[in-house]
């Protein structure tokens, strides 16, 4: 995506150089004009498809969102239900998880604010807390697995 943000400058170079040098015709005149409208439409795409990236890496991050937003509720259905040990640790566990969710939606909200030219800055703050966010549920994971097993084999006991 970059490459096609470099490149267009160079292409309104390569049609602006020849034309300056050129004696104005009407037949030269013609041609400057396409190559500015070809450059000027070339540039509305680019823009329209950054916005269409833009939009699809929020629904995606908006969705990441979702699901880890329902893990963390099975994650606080266990709490309720677990042994007095167990459940201090899973609350502890889900405060963290709540941490990370937080700051991983107050990115998307930055992300779903920022301008088309501010927005690949933006993403990367965005995957960052998703990222972490991610991290967090896979160490909680583990925990919630774990006090599960522990909880049921202490009832069998």
């Amino acid at each position: 995506m970059k490459s096609k943000f470099i490149a267009l400058p160079f292409v309104l170079m390569l049609v602006a150089i020849p034309m300056t040098g050129c004696p104005k015709t009407p037949e030269t005149e013609a041609l400057r004009d396409q190559a500015v409208d070809k450059a000027r439409e070339a540039g509305q795409a680019i823009g329209e498809y950054t916005l269409a990236m833009k939009d699809e890496f929020q629904k995606a991050s908006q969705v990441e969102l979702e699901k880890l937003d329902k893990q963390l509720d099975e994650y606080r259905a266990k709490a309720k239900v677990a042994s007095d040990d167990a459940k201090e640790e899973m609350n502890r566990r889900i405060k963290d998880l709540e941490v990370h969710r937080e700051n991983a939606q107050e990115q998307l909200n930055k992300f779903a604010d920022s301008s088309k030219d501010a927005w690949a800055e933006m993403k990367v703050g965005l995957e960052k807390a998703m990222i972490d966010l991610k991290a967090a549920f896979a160490n909680a994971s583990e925990s919630f697995q774990s006090s599960g097993e522990n909880k049921g084999s202490s009832e069998q006991k």
